[in-house]
């Protein structure tokens, strides 16, 4: 989810497209320095200038929430803050395509039973739950 506080929307231009997102602070991942966005199956590729990065969603929502600037962020991140109104949601009409995670283990012999049993968890756990807001 693209998200912001509600005073720091208040305090520059209006957004009224992605590419208005090059003109506006932005909070950046460190692993997603490109933001794409795609509406009738044309994709739209950004790379915003950050305002600042780093690799730890924790500090880029609050970030986010105290007025620093707009942050692409997972939805099981920032959904709270959304529903209580810390943070808006921007450009709801644009896909977002969901950002891929990866499980890295050293090598595929002499795993535990519960290293095995904790992949396969994880590659059978349905993560689209978290973006549509149910646990």
């Amino acid at each position: 989810m693209l998200v912001a506080a509600p005073a720091f929307l208040a305090s520059g231009i209006p957004l009224q497209e992605p590419t208005d997102l090059l003109r506006r602070r932005c909070l950046v991942h460190d692993a997603q320095p490109e933001w794409v966005f795609s509406s009738d199956d044309t994709p739209l590729v950004l790379r915003p200038p950050p305002a600042a990065t780093s690799d730890s969603m924790g500090f880029l929502l609050q970030s986010c929430i105290a007025g620093n600037g707009i942050a692409l962020l997972p939805a099981y991140v920032c959904q709270t803050s959304v529903a209580v109104g810390r943070l808006v949601e921007l450009f709801p009409g644009w896909e977002i395509p969901p950002y891929e995670m990866m499980l890295i283990f050293p090598h595929l012999k002499n795993h535990s039973k519960a290293q095995v049993a904790f992949r396969d968890y994880v590659n059978t756990f349905d993560f689209s739950r978290f973006a549509a807001g149910t646990p």
